[in-house]
């Protein structure tokens, strides 16, 4: 039967597959259309990000029909931590955070052992225990990966999002160093503004599954997911352990999250697809932003994923 392949419109999936195979038959459909298309048949593939074409979530929107996932992977788009670019010290807050994270992994260190990791006072004796703090709220990489996202797109079945050892493409927990001093961040700085002003940390999120997630229970209202843990972490880093000092900022796309950080809205937004344009000169803004290292890859699977 003809090959039929769903495809995300305007994104760099469709330029992957126009590219690799133009002789089959391209679909290109709005997100939100997406799994509904390939559940009428309108379409027999799907083409996108690991997350996006698992068998749990087709089984979780009602396809009971035979289905299998595909291990060729055609492009990895990275997710990262993006912030303004006007502040340096704070992007490296955000950045090192999260290297913490998987140097603890590494050294095979949870929260319930977290105290082992080292202490840092290079943002001020007040973070001294910025790293301890945020493998206690989240645990290591693993264990927030494994939490909220093995299920979904399992690390060694698809060889992503693995530590990297030094000898390979995958995440690498970098040498954290020595200890240093520095003074306090300065009336002005992000830091200073989220800790002495603010009271709280803003932090863009978008809502998908694995990610990011608004849970309304008796309780109350939590996110939950990878970019929520991660805000969670930052949380700690900034306020000597606090996981509850995060105020969420649902957004809807990259164009918002831009526009979110560049209107002073939120001080940064989990799960931003790295690119050469939103690093050097964002289109709707026309500013460059500041990326952390990549925290996911999310392969893009195809064209055989049926």
């Amino acid at each position: 039967s003809e090959v039929r392949i769903c495809v995300y419109m305007d994104s760099s999936f469709h330029d992957a597959l126009s590219d690799n195979l133009a002789d089959l038959t391209l679909r290109p459909v709005k997100s939100d259309d997406f799994l509904e298309m390939f559940i009428k048949g309108k379409c027999n593939v799907l083409a996108g990000v690991s997350f996006s074409i698992s068998e749990l979530i087709l089984r979780k929107e009602g396809y009971a029909g035979e289905y299998k996932v595909g291990n060729t992977i055609l492009l990895n788009e990275p997710l990262s931590m993006v912030t303004r670019e006007d502040d340096k010290k704070w992007s490296d807050f955000v950045n090192w955070v999260f290297l913490s994270l998987k140097a603890a992994e590494e050294q095979n260190i949870t929260n319930a052992t977290a105290s082992k990791f080292m202490t840092t006072t290079v943002f001020g004796d007040k973070y001294k225990d910025m790293f301890v703090n945020a493998i206690q709220a989240v645990g290591n990489y693993g264990d927030f990966y494994k939490r909220n996202y093995e299920d979904i797109v399992p690390r060694d079945t698809f060889q992503l999002n693995l530590l990297n050892n030094g000898s390979t493409g995958l995440h690498f927990a970098y040498p954290l160093g020595k200890p240093t001093e520095s003074p306090d961040p300065i009336a002005g700085s992000t830091i200073h503004s989220i800790t002495k002003e603010q009271g709280k940390l803003r932090c863009g999120i978008f809502d998908r599954v694995g990610f990011g997630k608004e849970i309304v229970s008796t309780k109350g209202t939590r996110w939950e997911g990878m970019d929520a843990d991660y805000c969670y972490a930052l949380s700690a880093s900034l306020f000597k352990g606090q996981t509850n000092k995060v105020a969420f900022v649902n957004l809807a796309n990259s164009v918002d999250a831009f526009q979110a950080l560049e209107s002073g809205l939120v001080d940064v937004v989990a799960g931003v697809p790295l690119t050469i344009e939103g690093d050097v000169n964002e289109t709707s803004t026309g500013k460059g932003y500041t990326f952390s290292l990549p925290y996911f890859y999310g392969g893009i699977n195809g064209p055989y994923n049926i």
